[in-house]
């Protein structure tokens, strides 16, 4: 068990209401941190990120009450640290402190301890992960410490592609796909001060949103907080100091428990008004409820639900009539020599059967990288390098996912490794990028686009239960529609009566509103047309009923006749000459096992479409 503690700054203040906030901050968090020492004594640490993107950080392996009175004003005690905080000429937006109760990697080594940084990411977690060696890997990164929290923190720092970009919840959802145990975490990115990621499973956070001051306070337990305002208010009250504090009262305080599988991320932009809730200040999402994908001691997930999801406008580039897909392989010969006449593996949209198939069939174990190719609309297939021209083939395989780049080439499979919205990499942390030239190609005009240097093995991951043809049709929907020609059908199609409202939304609240009224009109028109869509299945599966009640009505009445079964079969033999074909599995799917057991003409029938 461990204690985590978090305060943010929220908006801009003048000068002097700053300073007041900053001393807040200074006592507020100092005695929120010494009584989290209740949830662990064996280490404690502090770190400040503040506005201008610069930060710092101090840990020690003592309890918080020994940390706060190392005094002495230099760089490795909590009072220098204070000085800097003060003296500093920006202010504070982020702090974040911990107090530690050791279950994985000793104390003594303060590559334990927290808070734990990462290049520019610095976080803190309270709990315990079970995959901690699998995650690393998995990612394939050095390891300062031994403790099981620094597996996090690496995948933050990966994910956002060593802090270039900017936390998102689907970002913190992708996180939280490969974290096996418990967790409760708060971190913050120097490259992007204004915003503070949140996430949690089993172990407890809660969020204190201090009005008056545009302050946030982050705990693991609702009583420390409570605690720690009302020592606020005594020292206000009852000592004489040269900041006075503003006395709190019960409405200026918002007190919020985080909600468990819960990611969220906070933007610090936000300004507080009187009437601001905890809510109103992230943006949040409930962690799926997966299987693990990097799960200790199992086999990873290739079909998870949640693949499904991620990028699927990527399928659209790579099911064009003709595409070129153009990937290097250094395993040519060797494959060749193996038997392998290409000496590739891969998946085509196959448009006839309306779904993947392999290329060749999975005779080996693992995929090889796909060599130049050319799919025309017909399905066959050209190989660049030899010029020869082969049919497509299909072979019945497990459905499973494949990589392909943002420009529809299709590369090698990294198990356990899925895209995100948050344009994830499958580079390894800490290793310098490889890149490669790439030409694209439309397939549908024949134009070539521009060519331009993309980071080696730079994957997402696409679902192949995706119907690409789908994807078109959609595309092509949307590109009809019709377009706005003023402001004012803007604002009505928003549902925005003043045109000031709209000029003060933030581009991320301006998004959200956007993608709440598309999303609203399109779930009611396909509402409206899956209701007429399903009673159009109910009247065809009735019709379906009737006709083979007839069928069963006239098959009774053969069997009744007084004809021997030689005469009976030669007669639907003959009947069903000059006929559209029946297939066996057409008449499984309308008679029933027992309809054909009980009924001999039925059975021949069945028999006679298996010699076909």
């Amino acid at each position: 068990m461990c204690g985590i503690v978090g305060a943010m700054a929220l908006g801009k203040l003048a000068e002097r209401q700053e300073k007041l906030r900053q001393e807040s901050m200074i006592f507020l968090t100092t005695e929120l941190l010494q009584l989290t020492q209740a949830r662990g004594t064996d280490a404690t640490g502090t770190s400040i990120l503040f506005n201008d993107g610069n930060f710092m950080g101090l840990k020690m392996g003592i309890s918080s009450p020994e940390f706060i009175s190392r005094f002495g004003g230099s760089k490795t005690d909590f009072e220098g640290f204070l000085k800097i905080w003060r003296e500093n000429e920006h202010p504070v937006k982020t702090y974040l402190g911990h107090c530690r109760k050791t279950s994985v990697g000793s104390a003594i080594n303060n590559a334990n301890n927290h808070p734990i940084k990462i290049g520019n990411i610095v976080g803190v977690h309270n709990g315990t992960l079970t995959n901690h060696d699998v995650i690393f890997e998995k990612l394939k990164c050095k390891r300062d410490g031994d403790v099981d929290s620094e597996a996090i923190i690496r995948m933050l720092h990966f994910y956002t592609k060593k802090g270039s970009d900017p936390f998102t919840v689907e970002m913190l959802k992708e996180v939280c796909l490969r974290l096996q145990g418990t967790y409760s975490v708060i971190a913050y990115n120097a490259d992007n001060p204004n915003q503070v990621a949140t996430f949690r499973d089993g172990k407890p956070a809660v969020v204190a949103l201090i009005r008056p001051l545009s302050l946030l306070l982050a705990s693991s337990e609702e009583s420390y907080i409570k605690q720690v305002l009302f020592r606020y208010n005594k020292h206000s009250k009852l000592y004489l100091s040269k900041i006075k504090f503003p006395i709190l009262k019960k409405d200026d305080v918002d007190i919020k428990v985080m909600a468990d599988d819960t990611c969220a991320v906070f933007n610090l932009e936000n300004k507080v008004e009187k009437d601001t809730d905890v809510m109103d200040l992230f943006e949040s999402e409930k962690i799926p409820r997966l299987s693990k994908i990097w799960k200790k001691g199992t086999t990873y997930n290739k079909n998870n639900n949640y693949n499904r999801n991620f990028n699927n406008n990527n399928v659209n580039k790579a099911a064009d009539k003709t595409t070129k897909y153009e990937e290097k392989t250094t395993k040519d010969k060797e494959n060749e020599s193996a038997g392998n006449k290409h000496g590739t593996k891969g998946k085509v949209w196959n448009k006839d059967l309306k779904e993947f198939k392999n290329i060749y069939p999975a005779e080996e174990e693992k995929a090889k990288k796909i060599k130049s190719v050319e799919i025309d609309s017909d399905g066959k297939l050209k190989h660049i390098d030899s010029n020869e021209i082969e049919e497509p083939k299909t072979v019945q395989v497990e459905p499973e996912t494949v990589q392909v780049t943002d420009e529809g080439i299709i590369l090698n499979k990294v198990n356990g490794l899925i895209g995100s919205l948050a344009k994830i990499h499958d580079n390894p942390v800490d290793y310098e990028e490889d890149t490669e030239v790439i030409t694209v190609v439309n397939p549908s005009t024949g134009e070539t686009g521009k060519t331009e240097k993309r980071p080696t093995g730079t994957t997402v991951e696409v679902n192949t239960n995706v119907n690409p043809v789908a994807m078109e049709a959609a595309t092509k929907a949307a590109s009809m529609q019709p377009k706005f020609e003023n402001d004012d059908e803007v604002l009505e199609e928003l549902e925005i009566d003043d045109s000031t409202k709209l000029e003060d939304l933030q581009l991320f609240a301006l998004t959200n509103r956007i993608s709440k009224v598309m999303f609203k009109k399109g779930y009611y028109k396909g509402f409206v047309r899956g209701q007429n869509i399903t009673d159009k299945m109910d009247r065809a599966e009735n019709n379906i009923k009737a006709l083979k009640t007839i069928v069963k009505i006239f098959v009774k009445t053969l069997q009744n006749t007084s004809y021997n079964d030689g005469w009976k079969k030669d007669y639907i033999k003959k009947a069903s000459e000059g006929e559209r074909e029946i297939t066996v599995d057409e008449i499984q799917r309308i008679f029933s096992a027992g309809d054909i057991r009980d009924n001999a003409e039925l059975k021949y029938l069945k028999d006679e479409c298996t010699k076909k």
